[in-house]
């Protein structure tokens, strides 16, 4: 999704990213519920995703988000979303 952690922006229960960093065509604006967020082949967390004209919300009841974004090298972010 985003090329470098310097685009991420990252609260506890949430991760933004602007449009502009997607790699694969997003699904149109919208609340899309039950979709997963792959931090690596071991780790996956389920959220929800807000997407709005300008941003890509990633909502978690994972309220260790900013940790997991501090401590890692993400480069991406695989994101599978469920229903709309």
């Amino acid at each position: 999704m985003a090329t470098g952690q310097e685009r991420f922006s990252t609260a506890q229960y949430k991760v933004s990213a602007p449009w502009s960093c997607l790699l694969n065509l997003a699904p149109k604006e919208g609340l899309y519920e039950k979709c997963s967020l792959f931090l690596d082949q071991k780790n996956v967390l389920q959220c929800r995703i807000v997407i709005d004209s300008k941003f890509v919300h990633i909502e978690t009841d994972y309220g260790g988000l900013s940790d997991i974004f501090g401590s890692q090298n993400l480069q991406f972010l695989h994101i599978e979303f469920g229903d709309s």
